[in-house]
């Protein structure tokens, strides 16, 4: 079957409880521009608290037999972000049309300014994202999900997540993966699964190096060797994923940096449509590969 042509209409359910955990928040509307602003405001908010975490699914209507799902989660620094952002409406709704279950998660978000903690919040990122897709599988019956066919797409943090889903020893394990411009620790992790990976990134990202580096390029030099750990980019999580023999395409937009497929007034960028185009035909190939 081709999921590459959008033949269905689309059922959303909101706000879908999947589990509760302690934390700070798990939903923090801002933009890029906004980082700064909403960093601060999250300082007022160190309080811990059972939080709930939701997630919203999109369903392709009347649909037939099991279907391939793709867990989509946003990005934000693991600071801020939501998982009704317009490029995660915009990704659900076009790939669930495609005839594909998807599901849009929040996770916990907020750590001290220190590098332990923000290393927390990756890890506490992974662990709600394992919590949403034993929640989906768990209803796979319900909500028409091929278990054989499980994908993720991840933006910035959420791209971090993604690869921790796919190459950290998770249980469940994903056919593919879409990395959009998001980043590793190691990436001899990559060896611990076989999982295959499509990857987006601007080369002159600034938030998440192509190659390697500190993440956010635009702090000061002390800032980011006090919070942040030297990451690999796209470019190397591709090269090294090839070099272990996983199926990866890496895509690189000359002159673009970070997000690049939203707009500066928030819309979405042209590129968000040649993203969906390229995610679709390679997971289409994951699936028709299982099948050969």
């Amino acid at each position: 079957m081709k999921y590459t042509e959008p033949n269905h209409d689309v059922v959303t359910r909101t706000d879908m409880l999947y589990g509760q955990a302690p934390g700070y928040r798990t939903s923090m509307k801002a933009y890029d521009s906004q980082i700064a602003g909403s960093m601060l405001r999250g300082m007022f908010n160190r309080r811990i608290t059972l939080q709930d975490l939701t997630l919203d699914l999109y369903l392709p209507k009347d649909f037939e037999g099991p279907r391939p799902l793709i867990l989509f989660i946003h990005g934000g620094a693991f600071w801020y972000g939501d998982k009704s952002g317009t490029p995660f409406r915009d990704f659900c709704e076009y790939f669930a049309s495609l005839g594909y279950v998807t599901a849009s998660i929040n996770y916990r978000l907020g750590f001290r300014l220190r590098r332990d903690d923000l290393r927390r919040a990756e890890q506490t990122g992974m662990q709600d994202a394992q919590a949403a897709l034993k929640y989906l599988l768990a209803h796979a019956d319900e909500y028409g999900i091929d278990k054989d066919n499980l994908f993720a797409c991840g933006s910035s943090a959420g791209a971090v997540i993604a690869l921790g889903l796919a190459f950290n020893g998770s249980p469940v394990k994903l056919r593919a993966i879409a990395n959009l411009w998001g980043y590793m620790h190691d990436t001899s992790l990559l060896q611990n699964s076989g999982t295959s990976i499509i990857s987006f990134h601007g080369d002159a990202d600034q938030v998440v190096p192509l190659y390697e580096g500190y993440p956010m390029g635009k702090f000061p030099g002390f800032v980011k060797r006090r919070l942040m750990d030297k990451v690999y980019g796209s470019a190397v999580i591709d090269r090294e994923a090839r070099k272990r023999g996983l199926r990866s395409e890496l895509y690189v937009f000359p002159g673009e940096g970070h997000a690049l497929n939203q707009a500066p007034d928030h819309s979405l960028s042209p590129h968000q449509e040649t993203i969906k185009k390229k995610m679709a035909e390679f997971f289409q190939e994951e699936i028709e590969s299982k099948r050969s």
